[in-house]
């Protein structure tokens, strides 16, 4: 028999990995935009679902360390909590610098060129986009959220450092 907080646990944590918890700021700020706006509904069809995504790739990168420190700073988490959002940073980064690496071995791509006519000639070899490339073939990320958010990031990060110069490189 579980008991009332448990049910509250799990429903939260149905919500969280469903990406449909209520939105922060931002996110209602665009709802009441959406709602606000004649028309604006036609071009935002959905807005709960993908800033959720969005807030759980985040939370997987090194961006969220800030938001951790200021909660641990004001007692907000302490213990378990805030070892379990250490360790989510610390899992994602390592996938994203796994990505990464991979994505300088050829493995997975980036956005691509911004030149139309570059990006055109890689097109015509069968190259995509935020894709795995495995023996000759290339293979979409596009349904692969939010891990895709986090591979693409570090695919994109390969990619630009092939166009720095050395003295530019961190």
């Amino acid at each position: 028999n579980p008991t009332e907080e448990m049910l509250e646990a799990s429903a939260h944590q149905a919500k969280y990995l469903t990406y449909q918890q209520e939105l922060g700021k931002v996110g209602s700020w665009i709802m009441r935009g959406r709602e606000t706006v004649p028309g604006l509904k036609y071009f935002i069809p959905f807005v709960r679902t993908p800033a959720n995504i969005i807030k759980y790739a985040l939370e997987r990168t090194p961006a969220n360390i800030p938001r951790i420190a200021y909660k641990t700073a004001k007692g907000e988490i302490s213990g378990g909590q805030l070892s379990e959002d250490v360790a989510i940073v610390l899992t994602g980064s390592m996938v994203g610098f796994g990505s990464y690496l991979m994505a300088k071995e050829g493995y997975i791509t980036g956005g691509g060129p911004k030149n139309p006519a570059e990006r055109d000639e890689l097109f015509r070899t069968g190259w995509l986009p935020y894709a795995f490339h495995i023996r000759d073939k290339y293979y979409s990320l596009a349904r692969l959220e939010p891990l895709a958010s986090i591979l693409g990031i570090s695919a994109d990060f390969a990619e630009l450092e092939k166009h720095m110069k050395e003295d530019e490189k961190i």
